[in-house]
């Protein structure tokens, strides 16, 4: 009976160092597998990175001396390539509005355009992703190994049970069989969790290339309006350059007469005065007769006088002024007749002001400059309508420097250079909008030179 006794013994130790071993080797396996999973998908994630940039690029000279010479221009990098390409194209073509699409076909280039793209959030975004995944691999992982530090831990303790009690041998196989169970259920949780990994990046990788499928369609409609804009812009510059001021009447324009000069000290009298709504300090630009007030065909802007005059004395019905442009050849006379576009005696015209004006000729046209404009509107007795739109009672539309063409968005852009594009487009839209609005109302609109001569300022 003893040696019936130990040969039982000795067969159950092996059987269960065999399914122990058996365990540890399924254990490792799965360790292997998910580890070479893992592996596979860094190993993708850095070829997929690879694909969208490369850092030897960012350290190509082309690129530096391109960033130098905007800095010696002190232009921003874009502003200094849209430059470049302008001037490339006037060379090429002798035409700077000419796309690289129109320089490129006689080439049969087909060049691939960079527009606005949130590809590097996208990619920002898929990389966090595989961060977290990679993480709860980690945490597994972690898992598999407390649970292996619990199956050593158990054997040892089964082993001490079985030399210490063969009749709890029942018992030891029952607790060995629960513990199997749970193995084969932990190893069943840990392919659910691969599955569900893979079905999770799978689900990232369809939605990146739905994402990337949006944006390049919104890079394709962005072209497209831009190809539109700029036909408008050429268009609405085309009708700029045309449009003329002419009055049906060039006897509508006449504000009034010179009554009386003073050749010797330059003084002019009027046969205007208080009564009139006449201030001192407004101007006039004086002509010889009505037909005179013509529009210039080479430039379409107003021809000027034969001079021009500041009022400086005001009286109940005449008025003093003196004369700030003049020349010897065609003087001042009596009967000579003055015209001022804000000004008119039995009424009061009706002036929108829009956009921003360079008044002291400093290259840097200004919001304030157009607050200027409406101020000195309303002292020579005319009305300011508020808001940016046309109204019926409108009578002259006075706009300031048309905003220059907005460059495209860098495909990194930030927030701010966001926020700054769309209020350039916005500018600029509403500039070529109210322009063309003008002209289909027939409503005569003035920049800041024709102004200028129609009121009689300046001394050119």
């Amino acid at each position: 009976m003893a040696t019936r006794a130990g040969g039982t013994g000795t067969l159950v130790t092996l059987v269960i160092f065999v399914i122990a071993t058996v365990a540890l080797l399924v254990f490792s396996v799965i360790m292997w597998s998910n580890q070479s999973a893992a592996e596979q998908r860094a190993s993708d994630a850095r070829a997929a990175l690879q694909k969208i940039v490369l850092d030897s690029q960012l350290q190509r000279d082309d690129v530096k001396r391109l960033q130098a010479d905007a800095d010696r221009n002190k232009k921003t990098l874009v502003a200094f390539m849209v430059d470049q390409g302008q001037a490339a194209a006037a060379f090429v073509s002798g035409d700077r509005g000419r796309s690289l699409d129109d320089l490129a076909q006689p080439f049969g280039i087909d060049p691939k355009n960079k527009d606005s793209t949130t590809l590097k959030a996208e990619w920002d975004r898929v990389r966090s992703d595989l961060n977290t995944a990679k993480a709860d691999l980690e945490a597994k992982d972690a898992a598999n190994k407390k649970l292996l530090e619990q199956m050593d831990d158990l054997r040892k303790k089964t082993d001490e049970a079985i030399a210490a009690k063969n009749d709890e041998i029942k018992r030891v196989q029952d607790s060995i069989r629960g513990y199997q169970e749970a193995t084969e259920k932990y190893g069943s949780d840990v392919n659910a969790a691969v599955a569900d990994i893979q079905k999770s990046k799978d689900q990232i990788e369809q939605t990146y290339r739905s994402r990337m499928g949006e944006l390049q369609s919104q890079i394709d409609a962005l072209n497209a309006e831009r190809d539109l804009l700029r036909t408008r812009n050429v268009e609405m510059s085309r009708k700029l350059g045309l449009f003329e001021l002419k009055a049906p009447n060039p006897a509508t324009l006449v504000d009034g007469r010179v009554i009386d000069v003073n050749a010797a000290d330059g003084t002019v009298f009027l046969n205007l005065g208080r009564a009139d709504r006449v201030q001192p300090g407004m101007t006039f630009e004086v002509y010889e007769t009505p037909e005179s007030i013509q529009v210039d065909d080479r430039t379409g802007a107003p021809v000027r006088g034969k001079g021009s005059i500041q009022v400086v004395r005001v009286s109940d019905n005449t008025s003093t002024a003196r004369i700030t442009r003049g020349t010897a050849a065609r003087p001042v006379v009596k009967d000579d007749l003055i015209v001022n576009a804000v000004y008119q005696p039995g009424m009061k015209y009706r002036f929108l002001v829009f956009g921003k004006f360079d008044v002291d000729q400093d290259g840097r046209p200004t919001e304030d400059e157009a607050d200027y404009i409406r101020s000195r509107v309303r002292e020579w007795g005319g009305e300011v309508n508020d808001g940016n739109s046309l109204t019926g009672d409108l009578d002259f539309l006075i706009l300031g420097q048309q905003p220059p063409p907005v460059p495209p968005l860098p495909t990194d852009a930030t927030s701010a250079q966001y926020s700054a594009y769309m209020e350039a487009r916005t500018a600029r839209e509403s500039y070529d909008k109210l322009f063309s609005d003008a002209i289909e109302a027939q409503i005569p609109v003035l920049n800041w030179n024709r102004f200028q001569i129609l009121t009689g300022q300046g001394t050119r």
